[in-house]
């Protein structure tokens, strides 16, 4: 099995502007997160899947000279990019990693794969974490099989929500955290002003200590409310998307 890490990101970004690149501890958000996601075992390797947009080549710069592979495909169609991404790396199973979520943990992505490739699943993900925490899985052939079925690709940039709103064709494996970071109501993507002053904050709390995880993250958060309801007025935005599946 052959577990590939997709990190869908663009500068394209209304509320705050240009938030891949915004600074987070003397590096780029979305470094920060690349960064991170290298420490996740069970991952065979990570692709930075961004579009063909002129305004996207400072992400594909930030990634190469890293070390990252990347990629650029269509800029509006996310799942098309993930599949010819997959495509290119040989992917059996794709992991799909939100651009604008740094806090991401290498550990929970490492439970999920075992889990996902141990249940035979189509589709697996761990509810109940903080929001900007949640990963998904899903195998390659499944991922275009949904492609492929869409009565409506142009929004897959919610692409997830085609296995999960049509679980007739999909097997999910839904997984639950443990009390100790069972946090639903933390934000810790970064999408307003709010999100990247607390963020800020995070990564200050642990600079110098470069392997802290989403444990130590909701400690801090618990220890200090203060900071954690920095983005505590920010509701969840509520979309309307037609993820229905051609049977």
């Amino acid at each position: 099995m052959r577990v590939i890490g997709l990190v869908a990101v663009r500068t394209k970004s209304i509320r705050l502007k240009n938030k891949a690149t915004l600074n987070l501890n003397g590096k780029p958000l979305i470094l920060q997160l690349l960064l991170r996601l290298k420490r996740a075992e069970k991952l065979d390797d990570i692709v930075l899947c961004t579009s063909t947009h002129p305004d996207d080549k400072i992400l594909l710069k930030i990634a190469n000279e890293n070390g990252f592979k990347s990629f650029a495909g269509n800029e509006d169609d996310v799942m098309d990019r993930f599949i010819k991404a997959g495509e290119r790396e040989r992917a059996d199973v794709i992991v799909r990693i939100t651009g604008d979520n740094p806090l991401t943990d290498p550990e929970l992505i490492d439970t999920m794969i075992e889990s996902h490739i141990d249940s035979k699943a189509d589709y697996t993900r761990i509810d109940n974490l903080p929001v900007g925490i949640t990963t998904e899985a899903t195998t390659f052939s499944s991922l275009k099989k949904a492609f492929q079925m869409a009565e409506d690709s142009r929004q897959s940039e919610y692409m997830t929500n085609y296995f999960v709103d049509n679980p007739q064709f999909f097997k999910l494996n839904i997984l639950q955290p443990d009390d100790e970071i069972r946090r639903p109501q933390y934000r810790l993507t970064v999408d307003y002003p709010e999100d990247y002053e607390l963020m800020k904050k995070i990564f200050s709390n642990f600079k110098g200590k470069e392997t802290f995880s989403i444990r130590d993250v909701i400690k801090f958060l618990d220890n200090n409310p203060k900071i954690a309801n920095i983005n505590s007025n920010i509701k969840p935005l509520k979309i309307s998307v037609n993820t229905r599946l051609k049977g």
